[in-house]
């Protein structure tokens, strides 16, 4: 499966939930779920919920810390 439509949905830093991305899933583009700063557990239940709401590919964008 890939993206029909050249559409790459932004994370928009969080406000992008899984209805936002999955919509732009099944509308032929590409979504991308915010999961940065989340524990473990949340990552995993955000990919759950978003892919409920759609079988096509998404992206997880995942912001790493690191002290500099």
């Amino acid at each position: 499966m890939g993206a029909q439509k050249p559409i790459l949905s932004a994370p928009m830093a969080g406000a992008a939930g899984p209805e936002l991305v999955a919509a732009v899933c099944n509308s032929g583009g590409y979504g991308v779920t915010p999961l940065w700063t989340q524990a473990a557990d949340h990552v995993v239940a955000g990919i759950g919920e978003l892919r409920a709401l759609t079988d096509q590919n998404f992206s997880v964008n995942l912001n790493l810390y690191f002290s500099y």
